[in-house]
């Protein structure tokens, strides 16, 4: 049971390593295997809990002011628009999805998918290129 212990990288607790003697060919029950690890004091290792290394400094971020105000209230069409990204996890890693909204209309106007990490900010970003894309002339970034 030792060896299977290394063998498994102290991984397998005793219903998996009771499973494991069962396919090789060695019956016993899985309390038998448990307590022959507990008096052989095997214990198999924990999954570390993911800790955060790297902290985003707050002085850098710079603050994006708040133009609107929270009035959502609009005149008149192509006059205010709001967006949002999220990002979705794939197979080949993580998605960026961008969509601009017509708060008078409430109708998407543009949407951008991207799976680079430039998604917003600096020249060449993609929220600038999506609003440099859209057909409305307030659209044009600056």
């Amino acid at each position: 049971m030792r060896v299977l212990h290394l063998q498994m990288r102290k991984a397998y607790g005793a219903r998996k390593m009771w499973r494991l003697l069962a396919r090789t060919g060695l019956s016993c029950g899985r309390h038998l295997v448990a307590r022959l690890r507990r008096l052989a004091r095997i214990v198999a290792l924990r999954r570390r809990r993911y800790v955060r290394t790297v902290q985003v400094r707050q002085q850098d971020v710079v603050p994006i002011p708040n133009r609107l105000n929270q009035q959502f209230a609009v005149s008149a069409k192509n006059r205010v628009w709001a967006g949002d990204l999220t990002f979705v996890p794939t197979r080949t890693g993580w998605l960026t999805v961008v969509v601009l909204l017509d708060l008078y209309s409430h109708r998407v106007v543009g949407w951008a998918m991207k799976s680079a990490a430039n998604v917003v900010g600096g020249r060449g970003g993609m929220v600038d290129g999506l609003a440099a894309s859209t057909s409305c002339p307030r659209a044009r970034a600056p």
